[in-house]
């Protein structure tokens, strides 16, 4: 069990550094966008939850054992869970409605199955006992 709980957080570790990486190169006005890159502060307000999601993803859960931080960082992951789901049937609508690609649906199934078990993983490396 202790290699299914070290899998499951070496790849959300993975996927909080993709994305402070994709976020750090939106900031810095390297990726393109459709028309006209936004301004710095537009750019900031976009990426502030993201980086809060990266936050908990690559923080060490060992060390949030004690009541008020487990319940902190654990609302968070419930959070990140809600808000990838949200996201992820936000994608499969679009699929349907014809504005998206197939590739949302399997994308969204992986991240919501990440989530859910990155938040199962954080119980099991702080639960009592």
């Amino acid at each position: 069990m202790k290699g299914l709980v070290a899998g499951i957080r070496v790849l959300a570790v993975l996927l909080g550094i993709l994305w402070v990486a994709g976020t750090m190169a939106d900031l810095l006005g390297v990726l393109p966008h459709s028309d006209t890159t936004p301004p710095l502060g537009q750019r900031i307000l976009h990426a502030i939850p993201l980086l809060l999601v990266c936050a908990l993803l690559l923080a060490p859960y060992r060390f949030a054992r004690s009541g008020v931080a487990r319940w902190v960082v654990g609302a968070g992951l419930v959070f990140v869970v809600g808000w990838v789901a949200f996201v992820s049937i936000g994608g499969v609508r679009g699929y349907l409605a014809g504005r998206k690609s197939w590739h949302v649906v399997p994308s969204g199934v992986v991240l919501i199955a990440l989530a859910g078990s990155n938040l199962w993983a954080f119980q099991r490396i702080t639960r009592e006992g």
